[in-house]
């Protein structure tokens, strides 16, 4: 399974996504603002980051830049529009 960071401003479905996919078995850390992102990225190590939200430009340019600040390469899966109940599904692909 994987280990995922689940990027979202709607808590709401932050939360029903993070525990669909513990269910699953992946390991999931949540955040939902850009500060929360940083510590994650910056402490962890992610296989995955799960963009579940359009998020604001400001948001974005700021996980491009940690991303591209880190030498490990997670896959990045944008979710914007999908239903919770689909997302897990796009880990699978």
């Amino acid at each position: 399974m994987a280990k995922v960071l689940a990027i979202g401003c709607d808590t709401k479905r932050l939360s029903a996504v993070n525990n669909l996919l513990r269910v699953q078995g992946h390991s999931v850390r949540g955040a939902d603002c850009a500060s929360t992102m940083r510590h994650l990225l910056a402490a962890e190590p992610f296989q995955v980051v799960l963009m579940l939200d359009k998020l604001p430009q400001a948001f974005n340019d700021e996980l491009r830049e940690e991303l591209r600040a880190d030498r490990r390469s997670p896959r990045i899966i944008v979710a914007d529009g999908i239903s919770v109940a689909d997302v897990s599904e796009l880990l699978d692909g």
